[in-house]
């Protein structure tokens, strides 16, 4: 069981039809779509027409395997803004829309990337840094050498998917995973290789990189971290780790093998590794801070310039990887990618800086593959550019 994953058809109905299906009303803005303006290159009717049938072979309101019971699809470009929500966020219950709480999973790495980038745009930390101050009964070493920070942002760190000493709970990996467990793991551990001589996804590493800028930030957790460095300068309010009494009647069901899934529960430790919630509404804003001329701040912008700089190659193809980021050379573009998985959840995303344009999938299905989602991001973002 991951609670990340590594990197990276037809709705008989339109869009429009489907609402009426699950009788819903405008004001729930199942759709809420702005045209970007009388110039805008995609008009949104055509638009919704076009993705209904995409979206259609991953989505079975009344549950089933194989598939998400709800997927919304947020894009942000020059010619459209908006959300589009398809299927139930649970068997029963209406589609989904931008305002929905979704497990992101592992779209948690794009923010704890971003995290170390600010870290190292203020002085307060360097890619270079060896964890080791951070675990004083020890920390893996391989031949005199030491983990570093950039080695855990480019899952070059050596270290496995997950720890050998995790005690979870069923469709949980990481539950109750505590300060202690992981200072015993990290002081115990053997690495196979030195840190940077290969690139191997581990969601440990993430979730150490997340443990250890928290600790050098003396921040209460990790979820503090993200408030006060990205959600609260974004105004993302529903960027968080534990639920309000208003996010958790926001949340929709996750499943898995057309059967409701629990919660995700990741011991803190290991929480930068894909512990977040989110919406639609606020990845979108997310990732619009990182287009060319989006909206940001001169830190953020800076930060993001770092994520997405290659760092180091992915095995078994041409793409390279920046600060948690998969970044693919596409006609002379470049795309930068990540996706996610919970125990009832898949998600995406995809964005272009230079083409201004982000697309973000959230699916509360843990069924729904990497490369189904991956093609119709994709797909999604060729359509609007």
């Amino acid at each position: 069981m991951r609670f990340g994953s590594t990197h990276g058809a037809a709705l008989l109905v339109s869009v429009c039809s489907l609402l009426a299906m699950v009788s819903c009303s405008p004001a729930q803005a199942c759709c809420d779509v702005k045209d970007a303006g009388p110039d805008a290159g995609v008009d949104a009717g055509p638009f919704r027409q076009w993705l209904a049938p995409l979206v259609a072979p991953l989505v079975e309101p009344s549950g089933a395997p194989g598939k998400a019971t709800g997927m919304l699809v947020a894009v942000s470009a020059p010619t459209l803004r908006g959300t589009f929500g398809f299927g139930a966020t649970r068997v029963g219950g209406p589609p989904p829309t931008g305002e929905t709480v979704f497990e992101v999973g592992s779209l948690t790495k794009v923010v704890t990337g971003l995290l170390l980038a600010l870290a190292v745009e203020d002085g307060s930390a360097s890619l270079t840094e060896p964890i080791d101050p951070a675990f004083p009964a020890g920390a893996p070493r391989r031949g005199g050498t030491s983990i570093t920070l950039l080695d855990l942002a480019t899952h070059s760190s050596g270290l496995p998917n997950y720890p050998g000493n995790l005690h979870p709970t069923p469709g949980n990996p990481a539950a109750g995973y505590t300060e202690q467990d992981l200072a015993d793991f990290m002081a115990s551990y053997a690495l196979p290789v030195a840190p940077g001589a290969r690139t191997q996804y581990s969601n440990l590493g993430s979730g150490v990189l997340g443990y250890v800028l928290r600790k050098k930030a003396n921040a209460r957790d990790y979820e503090a971290l993200v408030q006060g460095r990205v959600a609260a300068p974004l105004q993302l309010k529903d960027l968080v780790v534990q639920l309000s009494a208003d996010q958790r009647a926001r949340l929709a069901q996750g499943y898995a093998e057309g059967r409701p899934a629990p919660e995700l529960d990741i011991g803190e430790p290991l929480s930068g590794g894909g512990a977040l919630r989110s919406t639609g509404d606020d990845m979108l804003r997310l990732l619009e801070s990182a287009l060319e001329g989006g909206p940001t701040t001169p830190a953020l912008a800076a930060a993001w310039a770092r994520v997405r700089e290659p760092r180091r190659p992915i095995p078994g193809g041409t793409s390279r990887i920046g600060l948690q980021l998969s970044l693919d050379s596409v006609n002379g573009d470049t795309l930068c990618a990540k996706s996610g998985e919970t125990p009832g959840f898949s998600t995406y995303l995809v964005f272009s800086p230079a083409r201004r344009t982000a697309v973000v999938l959230l699916s509360n299905g843990k069924d729904v593959s990497d490369a189904a989602l991956e093609q119709l991001g994709r797909q999604v973002l060729e359509r609007v550019q």
